[in-house]
């Protein structure tokens, strides 16, 4: 029906999620990955797979929504056009909001899409009073949550009086947000009933070179890909005024201190090869080549490759720590190993943090929950970290596997006003047996996280954290924790010191407690409080 052909032979996770119809169907990739075209060819898909009314007439109305109007002209109705164009399709009327009514020649198709933006507060109130058959949100990540969750309670009520709806639902592209955002938690930690989630491979692989011209994936983020060897690649591309399979050389590209290849499994290829026809589609001069250069290593995993990370105007505490390897959505608990604390308390802080977590034979830590405070003394935070024990980890706590750990050494200070130490109070009212950390060095107790992260034992990483039983400090090691840029010009630099912010005093915890439970041995120091290292007969298997 369209004067436009787009090819899906080299994008099956666009075709899957074009065919999808999950109530709710999002599609997560890098930039320039071809998540819009699919998105927006769906409304005349599901335009015909309506049930005619009694006229015989297949009658839908969709929503198409994007957070500005600049944004919604400039981007999404330009792709629109394309698929759609005036030619065939008719204009778009530009009111408030705007309107475009598809009536294709030949066919019993009576299609009505309202382009929204939701800078406009009389837009936004009509989109959220429209019934719709469906509705697609552009760029979802910058689209506040509470306009998505009122959507659909709009779809699924246009022309019921006619007919019965065939199909009504949501659905949205996006690149992928920071790992605090809403997105992120129904896609990694708690999706909804009826969502789905498709997940495009990266534009770009991490690599270390490999003789003159060849190179081995090492990216973490990417498992299924790892220790394949490229010199070259076959792959589809715009060539010589048509799409062809052309062998094409790799080449190492480095940013960020590291060394990457443009992915040749990339969606969209044909596409992004004719952004500059001649030049290698793999190569430096490429799409994603040369975007890769100036970037930093969270904006080049965040753009490029399509993961979840936490970008900020700064650099990592800990920049080795992978959510794709370190973080897990379940963690089973060891029956016979004790119950660990790494607590940030003392000092007269009012947001003490606690980590609960436990060291394997072998020598993984095992992170299994957080109790984070706010504004809370140490009485409400020995109660809290009481009742995380006894809801978590009931058998521990009745064979007195429980209770010991690590923490700030200022926790054994006595407090001015209370004329009592935080770790002396703890322990007579709660049987929390906290003691003073081997270090209070900032290096040593970021190197006591770093470590672990960088090693790997009998090829399972040395710290693993649930995601779900700890969101806080999982959020930090992603990059809420960080040390801010200092405003000067010239080269770029950072403060020493890790911002103080909700997420620091979890992370600082947790240093504590890996320094207590054998890290700061590790490191070069010694202890004699710290657990005595052990060695397992037979493989090793946290699962």
């Amino acid at each position: 029906m369209t004067t436009h052909t787009w090819s899906y032979e080299t994008s099956p996770v666009a075709w899957d999620y074009k065919l999808d119809r999950s109530f709710a169907a999002f599609i997560i990739g890098p930039v320039g990955s071809g998540k819009t075209v699919p998105s927006l060819q769906r409304i005349l898909d599901i335009g015909a797979e309506q049930a005619p009314s009694p006229d015989g007439v297949r009658r839908s109305r969709f929503a198409v929504v994007r957070n500005t109007m600049p944004e919604l002209r400039s981007t999404t109705a330009q792709t629109y056009q394309q698929i759609y164009p005036a030619d065939h399709f008719g204009d778009i009327i530009w009111r408030s909001p705007a309107t475009h009514v598809i009536k294709p020649r030949g066919t019993d198709l009576e299609i009505e899409t309202n382009l929204i933006a939701l800078d406009k507060p009389k837009d936004v109130k009509k989109l959220l009073s429209l019934e719709l058959t469906g509705a697609f949100i552009n760029e979802v990540r910058e689209v506040p949550r509470a306009i998505l969750t009122r959507m659909t309670e709009r779809v699924g009520r246009y022309g019921v009086n006619e007919r019965p709806t065939t199909w009504s639902g949501i659905w949205a592209d996006t690149n992928p947000p920071d790992s605090d955002h809403w997105l992120y938690q129904w896609d990694q930690v708690d999706t909804p009933a009826g969502y789905r989630f498709f997940h495009q491979p990266p534009g770009v692989i991490e690599v270390v070179p490999v003789g003159r011209n060849g190179a081995e994936i090492v990216d973490q983020n990417f498992p299924e890909y790892q220790g394949t060897r490229l010199t070259s690649a076959q792959v589809l591309v715009w060539y010589r005024g048509r799409a062809r399979r052309v062998e094409c050389p790799i080449e190492v590209i480095r940013a960020a201190d590291r060394h990457w290849i443009v992915n040749p499994w990339q969606e969209n290829l044909v596409a992004l090869s004719r952004v500059d026809v001649g030049t290698n589609p793999l190569g430096a001069r490429s799409y994603y080549g040369r975007a890769l250069a100036g970037k930093t290593l969270e904006e080049i995993q965040s753009y490029l490759q399509g993961v979840y990370v936490f970008v900020t105007d700064g650099r990592r505490v800990i920049p080795q720590y992978n959510a794709q390897v370190h973080a897990v959505d379940h963690l089973p608990v060891l029956p016979d190993e004790p119950i660990l604390i790494g607590a940030d308390i003392g000092g007269g802080t009012l947001q003490p943090s606690a980590l609960l977590f436990q060291r394997h034979p072998r020598g993984v830590y095992l992170c299994h929950r957080e109790v984070v405070c706010f504004d809370m003394g140490v009485k409400r935070f020995g109660e809290l970290v009481i009742d995380a024990l006894v809801q978590h980890f009931p058998e521990h706590v009745r064979r007195g596997l429980t209770g010991t750990g690590w923490g700030d050494p200022a926790g054994e200070k006595r407090d001015e006003i209370f004329e009592t130490k935080s770790f002396d109070y703890l322990r007579n009212e709660f049987g929390i047996d906290l003691r003073a950390a081997p270090s209070q060095d900032p290096k040593l107790r970021q190197a006591a996280l770093s470590a672990p992260c960088e090693r790997m034992i009998d090829g399972k990483p040395g710290v693993l954290v649930n995601k779900k039983g700890c969101p806080t400090l999982h959020k930090g090691l992603m990059g809420a924790w960080y040390f801010k840029r200092v405003q000067v010009t010239g080269e770029e630099r950072y403060s020493d010191q890790p911002v103080k912010n909700d997420e620091s005093h979890i992370c600082d915890g947790a240093s504590y407690g890996f320094l207590g439970a054998g890290e700061f041995r590790n490191l070069g120091g010694t202890n004699k409080a710290a657990v005595v290292q052990t060695q397992a007969d037979g493989d090793f298997d946290v699962f």
